[in-house]
């Protein structure tokens, strides 16, 4: 049997029988619940993908410290066999 319920005369007519307002949509728990999981799961995917990105920025900095300091490296090195 389907679930009974009550006409809550919500619906607005204009005289020649069309509707004129809908009611207001009602937004179940449910929906509310999928709504914030689903914001949730963007927000963590969102400051995953900063952090990666922070992540690679630092490790090419950190290359290009390197970088420079194993060119310094190998011209001392240089300059130290020349003697």
């Amino acid at each position: 049997m389907s679930n009974i319920r009550k006409y809550a005369f919500e619906t607005e007519f204009t005289p020649e029988g069309e509707i004129m307002r809908e009611p207001p949509k009602r937004i179940t728990p449910e929906e509310v619940s999928a709504a914030g999981n689903e914001g949730y799961e963007r927000g963590k995917n969102d400051a995953t993908a900063q952090a990666e990105r922070r992540t690679a920025a630092a490790l090419e900095a950190i290359a290009d410290a390197t970088s420079a300091v194993l060119t310094r490296l190998d011209a001392e090195s240089q300059a130290m066999r020349a003697e």
